[in-house]
């Protein structure tokens, strides 16, 4: 069966082949005419030849967006924005990355020749010479969401990063927080040349100096994970720092695991007075631990405490603290997944009054709160200074970077808090919830696609250079 054409259709509507084409150009006709030829064009299940009416019209109603790595979050919420904008006035949104190299910038700039696409949206990672004679030169026209110099001669929209930045110390100032440290991305690259410059400003503000700041490879949650080393041996902690006075008469501690390898009945206390309490675990499911497990000579007028997990798995009563006192509160640890820490993990020696801090990760992977040295803050060095909270470039690297401190025996925001950047969907995702600088991605890229469908229309028109302003997003991260 042949395919409908435009003849068909006009023969079927009673109208001129130029009639049913104005109609479906969207040009203005009779609402008669409209209808007549919408009736037509279902009747016969026309589908319009688009390499013909690109031929015609001199367009391929395709737009092309241009980003460094389409697995960010934040690109991908610009991403949606864009598609929004341009799909209501007709055009088709094809994305592409171009990585973080300038010359695979410049050959997608220069390949807009090909005319694939009626104009193009990029958001630069890197700018030099030729990116920018590039744009300038490009045969269809160009928007930047980002920041290229004035010569370039294009329509841009970037966030005001060092605002973003002094936001964020701000609201850690406001809180007491005034030993900050800053994990960039890559410094040779336009946010991180920005957010390194906002940073250093935002504490000249307040009168501070950085603790630390390292520099990542990348934007990524890899690279943060990376780099977190590195800052904290900058700001005089160890990555792996746990509890340096631990005597060598104590039991080590030892961390349970989902795959529920405990530990060792030899690993319980055999010093504890019949008189003690003696914690057990129990499981919600009724299954508790075997009899053998339980202290021995313990009497049975003895109250139990007891600890539980979420998904019912307990914990081995013979890791709760040796030599505890019937007046000290029994010490139990979870993670947010439900995977609990052996109490046996808690310093041995504590008082009663001591405050018990807990580590907990997003992925289920428990740190035995043992590794946290009692009698000061992990984060602070012996001499008095050290770190107690960290701005990071964007959201991937803060939580590479809680991920790192969690490890290290830190706490988030307890011992470090942590503020990110970009707002993205994985600051809330995060554990414990991130407090991020929103730079406003979904706006940029709506102005963004206004201005590049407004510059399709009318390429004489001045450029724009539109900044949109920061806000803070306050969550769990910071105290």
């Amino acid at each position: 069966m042949s395919r409908p054409t435009i003849a068909a259709v006009a023969q079927a509507a009673g109208v001129s082949v130029a009639s049913v084409s104005r109609v479906l150009n969207g040009l203005p006709a009779t609402e008669e005419m409209a209808e007549r030829v919408q009736r037509a064009v279902e009747q016969l299940g026309y589908v319009p030849d688009s390499r013909a009416r690109s031929l015609k019209v001199g367009r391929t109603f395709q737009l092309t967006l241009a980003v460094a790595d389409v697995g960010n979050p934040v690109y991908v919420t610009m991403m949606r924005a864009v598609e929004e904008v341009v799909s209501a006035a007709g055009y088709r949104l094809v994305v592409t990355t171009t990585g973080a190299d300038v010359v695979d910038e410049v050959a997608l700039v220069r390949g807009m020749a090909r005319g694939y696409a009626d104009g193009l949206l990029i958001s630069p990672i890197r700018v030099d010479e030729d990116l920018v004679k590039s744009i300038r030169e490009c045969e269809v026209p160009v928007v930047v969401a980002g920041n290229v110099p004035a010569k370039a001669g294009v329509d841009t929209v970037r966030a005001n990063s060092p605002k973003g930045m002094l936001l964020a110390v701000d609201h850690l100032v406001a809180r007491g927080r005034r030993r900050i440290a800053f994990l960039n991305g890559p410094a040779d690259t336009v946010p991180g040349a920005a957010r390194a410059k906002g940073f250093a400003d935002a504490l000249h503000a307040h009168d501070l100096e950085p603790v630390a700041v390292a520099e990542a490879t990348d934007f990524t949650f890899a690279a943060g994970r990376a780099a977190a080393p590195d800052l904290l041996a900058a700001a005089g902690l160890a990555s792996s720092q746990s509890h340096r006075r631990r005597s060598a008469a104590e039991p080590t501690p030892t961390t349970t695991r989902p795959d529920s390898e405990g530990l060792a009945p030899s690993q319980f206390d055999q010093r504890r007075s019949a008189v003690e309490p003696i914690p057990t675990a129990s499981r919600p499911d009724g299954e508790g631990l075997a009899s053998g497990e339980s202290h021995r000579g313990r009497s049975a007028a003895e109250p139990i405490s007891t600890s539980s997990r979420p998904e019912g798995e307990g914990l081995a009563s013979g890791q709760f603290h040796r030599g505890l006192s019937a007046a000290e509160p029994t010490l139990t640890a979870s993670l947010a997944d439900g995977e609990g820490l052996a109490s046996g993990q808690f310093d041995r020696g504590l008082s009663a009054a001591e405050p018990i801090p807990a580590a907990s990760l997003a992925d289920g992977e428990g740190l035995a709160s043992g590794q946290v040295d009692r009698g000061r803050s992990v984060a602070s060095r012996s001499d008095g200074e050290g770190l107690d909270a960290v701005i990071c470039a964007n959201d991937l690297l803060a939580v590479g970077l809680m991920h790192e401190l969690a490890a290290a025996g830190l706490r988030v925001p307890e011992d470090v808090a942590v503020v990110g950047m970009d707002d993205s969907e994985l600051a809330e995702q995060s554990f414990p919830p991130l407090t991020s600088v929103n730079l406003g991605s979904a706006e940029r890229g709506r102005r963004a696609a206004e201005l590049l469908l407004a510059r399709i229309e009318d390429n004489d028109r001045r450029p724009r250079r539109i900044v949109v302003q920061p806000s803070l997003s306050v969550r769990r991260s910071t105290p």
